[in-house]
C-alpha cells in the first residue's frame, strides 16, 4: 500500500476488480476513516487506467428517521484516464458493495452476470428468437436479461431497429442505430427521461425489431452515463422501499423548517437536484398526506420524484409512516348513521359494489356547477374490462367474482371522494373532482396497475384481459358535459388493443 498526495493507492490490477477486491477497498477506506482510499486497475483498451476511490466518514449512525436510510455512508467516486486526460465518471454514498461491482461491469462495458448467450436454445443477442418472426428479430424478459445487460449485447452486435419493451411501469420504445439508442419513449415522455423510466422497471418483457428507424434524436447523455444514472436510480428506489416508501404511506415532516434557507442548508449535502423543485414539492407535503395523493396533485415521473425523497429522507426533512385507515365523519351521529348509509346503499347497484349510471350523472352534474362556478377542475375516467376465453376470440364481460376483485382494488388506489361507477351498458367509470388531465392520466395508469398486477381469478390475467382506459377533463375551450363523455369515450376507443391501453385526450372546439 503506498501513499499519493492524502491518498492511499492500494495495489494495482491488471483486470477489473471483483467484488473481493472491493470489499477489500471498502475495509480500507473504513479503517482510514475520512482519508480518500483508490484502487487502479487498466483498461481494456490497455491504454490508461481507472481509478475506484473510496471515502468512509468517521462513524456511520443512523439519521433521524427510525425506518429509513443510513446517514454518513462512504463515498465512492470513479475516475478515468484515457492517457492523456483524467475524466470524473461519477460519484454516489452507499454501503451496497454489489451495487458498486454493477456500476464499474457497465463502465468496463463486461457482464460479471451470466451471459444469456450461454443459455441453450438463446441467441447471443440476449433474447429467444420469436416463432415466425423475421431474421435478426428476438424477445426475452428482464428475469435472466436485464436492461443494462441488453444494451450492452446490442450494442456490441450493432443492430438497427426498434426496442419494445413491456413493464412493470408501462410500455416504451427505444430505437437503435448502429447499436446506438437514439430515440427513446414512454408515455408522454421523450428522450433521456424514458429511458431511465425504463431502468426501473425491474420486471418486463422485450421484443426486438430490426429494420428502419426514425431519423429523430433525442438521447443527448451517452448511454454509459444514462446507465449509470439508471443503476443509482434503482438503488434509491430500492431503498426508499425498504425505508417503507409506498404509493399508500403517509409523509410527514419532521422538525421544524424555519425557512426557505434552512431547507436549502439541510439538503444541501444530498443527491444533486435543482433546489427550486425541492423546494416545490417539501411545501406540497402536508399532515397525512400519501405520495399517491401527492404525486396526483403533482404529477411526476417516476425518475424525477425518487430522488427528490430520495434527498428528503436521507437529510431526516420527512418521515415515511405507514398507510392509516381514516374514520367516516359521521361516526358522531351513533345509530342514526345507519339511516345515512341505508340512503347511500340505494346509489349503489344490485351487487352494492359500485355506484350506478345514473348516480354517476347525478354526481357528474354536481361537479360540472362546481367546475362553473369556483373553476375547480375536473376529470374522468371511462373504462371497459373484458377477458379472451383462449377457446375463442370473442370478448366476454367478466364474471362477476373478478369484477368485485377489480372493485376492491380500485377503491385501494382511488381517494374517497373518487366515484367509481356502471357507464352506460357494459363499461365502467371513474369520476374525478378537483382532478386535472395529467393528474386524472396517473390516476388511470394506478388502476391499470392494479387490475393487471395480478390475476382476477384462475386464467383471466394479464395475458387474457382486454382494457381500454379514456380519459377526458374540462377545459376552459369546452365545458359541457356532453362532449367530456363523448371524448373519454373516444378515447377509450382509441385505447383498444395498445400495449399500454390509456389514452388522454384534449378535444378541440370542433369536438
Amino acid at each position: 500500500m503506498k501513499t499519493m498526495s492524502s491518498r492511499i493507492s492500494l495495489p494495482g490490477l491488471s483486470a477489473p476488480p471483483s467484488r473481493k477486491d472491493i470489499e477489500e477497498l471498502f475495509m480500507s477506506a473504513k479503517a482510514q476513516t475520512n482519508v480518500e482510499v483508490e484502487l487502479i486497475w487498466s483498461r481494456q483498451s490497455g491504454v490508461g487506467e481507472f481509478h475506484l476511490v473510496a471515502k468512509c466518514p468517521k462513524m456511520l449512525t443512523e439519521g433521524p428517521m427510525t425506518r429509513t436510510l443510513w446517514q454518513g455512508e462512504p463515498v465512492w467516486e470513479l475516475f478515468e484516464n484515457d492517457g492523456e486526460h483524467l475524466k470524473h465518471v461519477w460519484r454516489y454514498e452507499t454501503s451496497e458493495l454489489d451495487f458498486i461491482l454493477d456500476v464499474v461491469n457497465v463502465v468496463q462495458n463486461i457482464k460479471h452476470v451470466k451471459s444469456p448467450a450461454s443459455k441453450a436454445g438463446k441467441p447471443a443477442t440476449g433474447g429467444r428468437k420469436a416463432v415466425g418472426a423475421k431474421p435478426g428479430s428476438f424477445e426475452g424478459d428482464f428475469s435472466w436479461c436485464p436492461l443494462p445487460i441488453l444494451l450492452q449485447q446490442i450494442e456490441q452486435k450493432r443492430l438497427t431497429g426498434s426496442l419494445e419493451i413491456l413493464g412493470s411501469g408501462g410500455q416504451g420504445t427505444v430505437s437503435f442505430a448502429d447499436g446506438q439508442p437514439v430515440d427513446a419513449r414512454v408515455k408522454e415522455i421523450r428522450g433521456d427521461g424514458a429511458l431511465l423510466e425504463m431502468f426501473l422497471w425491474l420486471s418486463g418483457t422485450y421484443s426486438f425489431q430490426p429494420g428502419k428507424i426514425s431519423e429523430e434524436c433525442t438521447l443527448k447523455n451517452p448511454v454509459e452515463m444514462t446507465t449509470m444514472e439508471g443503476m443509482t436510480l434503482v438503488d434509491q428506489k430500492k431503498r426508499l422501499e425498504n425505508a417503507g416508501l409506498s404509493m399508500t404511506a403517509v409523509l410527514a415532516k419532521v422538525g421544524s423548517i424555519a425557512n426557505e434557507s434552512h431547507l436549502q442548508l439541510m439538503l444541501s449535502k444530498a443527491v444533486s437536484i435543482p433546489w427550486e423543485k425541492q423546494r416545490d414539492v417539501f411545501y406540497r407535503i402536508s399532515d397525512e398526506i400519501s405520495l399517491a395523493d401527492l404525486l396526483r396533485d403533482c404529477p411526476m415521473a417516476e425518475h424525477e420524484w425518487i430522488p427528490i425523497f430520495y434527498n428528503f429522507a436521507l437529510c431526516g426533512v420527512i418521515e415515511i409512516l405507514p398507510s392509516g385507515t381514516s374514520q367516516s365523519p359521521l361516526l358522531f351521529l351513533g345509530e342514526k348513521k345507519q339511516d345515512v348509509d341505508q340512503v347511500y346503499r340505494q346509489l349503489l347497484d344490485a351487487e352494492g359494489q359500485m355506484c350506478k349510471y345514473e348516480t354517476l350523472l347525478l354526481e357528474l352534474q354536481k361537479e360540472y356547477y362546481r367546475y362553473k362556478h369556483y373553476n375547480w377542475p375536473l376529470s374522468i375516467i371511462i373504462f371497459q374490462l373484458r377477458y379472451v376465453d383462449k377457446n375463442s376470440t370473442e370478448q366476454a364481460v367478466l364474471p362477476a367474482n373478478s369484477i368485485a376483485t377489480a372493485v376492491s382494488r380500485i377503491n385501494m388506489v382511488k381517494r374517497h371522494l373518487d366515484l367509481l361507477a356502471h357507464f352506460e351498458d357494459r363499461d365502467y367509470a371513474l369520476l374525478l373532482p378537483n382532478t386535472s388531465g395529467p393528474s386524472a392520466a396517473f390516476v388511470a395508469n394506478r388502476v391499470y396497475q392494479a387490475i393487471v398486477g395480478a390475476p382476477l381469478a384462475p386464467k383471466i390475467d394479464r395475458q387474457t384481459l382486454s382494457t381500454a382506459f379514456g380519459i377526458s377533463s374540462l377545459q376552459p375551450d369546452f365545458s359541457s358535459v356532453e362532449q367530456l363523455l363523448m371524448v373519454a369515450k373516444l378515447s377509450m376507443n382509441q385505447a383498444q388493443g395498445k400495449n399500454y391501453p390509456i389514452v388522454l385526450a384534449r378535444p378541440s372546439r370542433s369536438t
